[in-house]
């Protein structure tokens, strides 16, 4: 019953610090975050970064952590290189997508290659600002926490709710580049990318 007690006491502690940290934006302060997201976003010419990819799944009993690097160009130029643990990269170039690998250049399957789009295209749009505030798209919501603003977005079209829950960005304060993105698909399972070492051109 003690354990049980102590349970519900750190829980409640938890959710009350969560509440604390995370005030969701309205009106004239939200609209403020997303000009300024904007605004930064669409002078940037080039990024490059390292990343740190970890996947979260009911069918895995660790989660699968990788690391690669990432190169952007304006307007719609990506490589999204694993070096970590296996070596392989997805480049972009418009809305062309494939893979290179040790097998050399290839396309993936349709429903991978569905959903490898939309993700590029997502963490593209987070870059260059291109549709990140598509409202007929995505319900938005904005948080401001604790050294950044949380951008939840959850899809209104329905091929976009048969692969994912909802989007979550997370955008530095104080220059509102992105720091990370999570992407929860629709069975639950969850995709954490954090970015680090960012190099910017503009």
């Amino acid at each position: 019953m003690k354990r049980v007690l102590l349970y519900i006491i750190c829980l409640l502690t938890v959710v009350s610090a969560f509440g604390q940290n995370s005030r969701e934006l309205v009106g004239e302060q939200r609209l403020k975050v997303i000009n300024e997201i904007t605004r930064n976003t669409v002078g940037i010419q080039s990024l490059s970064c390292q990343f740190t990819q970890t996947k979260q799944s009911s069918l895995l009993v660790d989660n699968a952590v990788s690391k690669g690097e990432m190169s952007y160009s304006r307007p719609k130029s990506m490589r999204w290189e694993y070096t970590s643990p296996y070596t392989y990269a997805l480049v972009v170039e418009g809305d062309s997508l494939s893979m290179t690998g040790a097998e050399g250049s290839k396309k993936p399957n349709q429903n991978a290659n569905r959903m490898m789009k939309e993700m590029s295209s997502l963490i593209i749009g987070s870059i260059n600002g291109d549709r990140l505030f598509d409202e007929r798209t995505f319900s938005i919501n904005i948080y401001e926490e604790t050294g950044c603003y949380r951008v939840k977005m959850n899809p209104k079209r329905k091929d976009m709710q048969r692969m994912f829950q909802n989007i979550t960005f997370l955008f530095g304060s104080d220059d509102y580049t992105v720091r990370s993105v999570v992407l929860t698909e629709k069975s639950g399972d969850a995709t954490t990318i954090n970015f680090e070492n960012v190099t910017i051109k503009r």
